[in-house]
């Protein structure tokens, strides 16, 4: 078989997915940079601590991730089939779930915030300003319960314009809400670390209110209401439960193993941590375009795969890695190029300026392996539904693997700052060997049951 595609109208699609998902996360990222920017004028400790309070908010966010994801292997496959019954019968599913667990974190949160930052950190600095920003943030999850999902899911049916554009209002928004209360401009009170917070919060809830005026009242291919989110869906829980939930347990597993990183990051010490904070800023910028790409080769795979066609779906995942590790040697490049002068915007002490660069050279080479590893394991093996394999790699490498290696490297061992990153990431690599292995196998190729369908098996 001839396992590259070289048809121009594959990468044109590929691109049309690509670049608004790419444009969403470089907002979000926008979001973070401006954050990051404006606390650092006010001291590293409010920088430490938006950064470790991230953390747990981005647990959630993942747990979000994981429930979309997870039902977009499934709807991603009912839309090249056409079954819009099934999509909203699993987008029905996907909405409750995702609320609920919002509720539980919310409560969490708001009664037992300092328990929480403890996990992370003993600065009694740091947790002071941390609970600060918990305060406001607390109520933040339910936004994310209805944009995360909604987002994953509308991306399956090619719908990539509306988060997008949801993304855009938000990152604006959260600017000039950040400028008003972080300094107090406009008599508005000096809120510092909480104005970065409100300005977070707000932003989460312009974005909920677009995704959800379109899903609801607007869209009229979906065809989803309000009423829907009543309808009986009983009869696709044991099918969710198959595709859905690994993925769920999967990114909800590695949520809780970045917080593990966090922790342990947390703890070697608040110049670390907040030279860690800014390296991620970099990280994320370099790779959104990565993630563009491996979430539409997901999208692209489980509609070729709702097609019929398991042939072309190996086809596009092999072309679709190939173009994953050209993006990471080119992420690498940038990562090297800009990493100097980013460092410098910063008003830094001199150690976490020397920490800061050591942790830009470990993530040019992390980042290959990123994207390598992502578009396999968050893209087109997810795609192809072979989430229960994806499960057992993200339970043995991130915690049998990174969190051992990176603890006794920071903590033990007090090896230099590059190689404690390095440890950090190192489930990356080891996936992306292992993801390649499983690619040209076909054993990840799996097709879901169709409500004209109900015969089909695993292809």
């Amino acid at each position: 078989m001839n396992y590259i595609i070289r048809e121009r109208k594959f990468y044109r699609r590929m691109l049309s997915l690509a670049l608004p998902v790419t444009c969403q996360m470089l907002i979000n990222v926008g979001i973070n940079i401006m954050d990051t920017l404006m606390l650092s004028k006010l001291g590293e400790a409010q920088i430490a601590a938006s950064s470790l309070a991230g953390q747990f908010i981005n647990l959630f966010y993942i747990v979000c991730l994981g429930i979309g994801g997870g039902s977009a292997v499934m709807t991603a496959m009912y839309w090249g089939h056409r079954d819009m019954t099934s999509f909203k019968k699993v987008l029905t599913l996907m909405l409750r779930i995702s609320l609920i667990i919002a509720c539980g974190f919310t409560l969490a949160t708001a009664l037992s915030p300092r328990g929480i930052f403890r996990l992370y950190t003993d600065g009694e600095a740091i947790i002071r300003e941390g609970l600060r920003y918990f305060k406001w943030m607390a109520y933040s999850f339910v936004f994310q319960a209805i944009t995360a999902p909604l987002s994953a899911v509308l991306r399956t049916a090619r719908k990539t314009l509306i988060p997008l554009i949801a993304s855009l209002c938000a990152f604006f928004l959260n600017i000039f809400v950040n400028w008003v209360f972080i300094f107090g401009n406009l008599g508005a009170p000096r809120l510092e670390i909480e104005g970065s917070a409100i300005g977070t919060i707000t932003s989460y809830a312009v974005q909920a209110i677009i995704v959800s005026i379109y899903v609801f009242v607007i869209d009229k291919d979906i065809r989803y209401r309000v009423r829907d989110l009543f309808r009986p869906c009983i009869d696709k829980l044991r099918e969710f439960i198959k595709f859905a939930a690994p993925v769920i347990l999967s990114d909800t597993l590695l949520g809780l193993g970045m917080n593990g990183i966090s922790v342990i990051g947390g703890h070697i010490g608040e110049s670390f941590v907040a030279a860690s904070a800014i390296t991620s800023v970099v990280q994320r910028l370099a790779t959104v375009y990565g993630q563009g790409i491996y979430t539409a080769g997901s999208v692209i795979v489980g509609n070729t795969l709702g097609e019929n066609d398991p042939e072309r779906a190996q086809r596009e995942a092999v072309s679709s890695f190939l173009v994953s590790a050209g993006m990471g040697v080119f992420a690498s490049i940038v990562i090297l190029l800009i990493s100097g002068p980013f460092i410098s915007f910063y008003d830094i002490t001199d150690e976490t300026r020397a920490i800061a660069r050591q942790l830009m050279y470990a993530t040019s080479i992390n980042v290959v392996f990123h994207l390598t590893g992502g578009m396999l394991t968050k893209g087109v093996l997810r795609g192809g539904g072979d989430t229960r394999f994806l499960l057992v790699t993200d339970i043995i490498f991130l915690w049998l693997v990174s969190l051992p290696l990176a603890a006794l490297a920071g903590l033990v061992w007090h090896l230099p700052a590059f190689w404690v990153y390095i440890f950090m990431k190192i489930e990356m690599a080891i996936k992306t060997i292992i993801g390649i292995f499983r690619l040209f196998s076909k054993k990840w190729i799996h097709i879901v049951r169709f409500e004209d369908d109900p015969q089909k098996q695993k292809a």
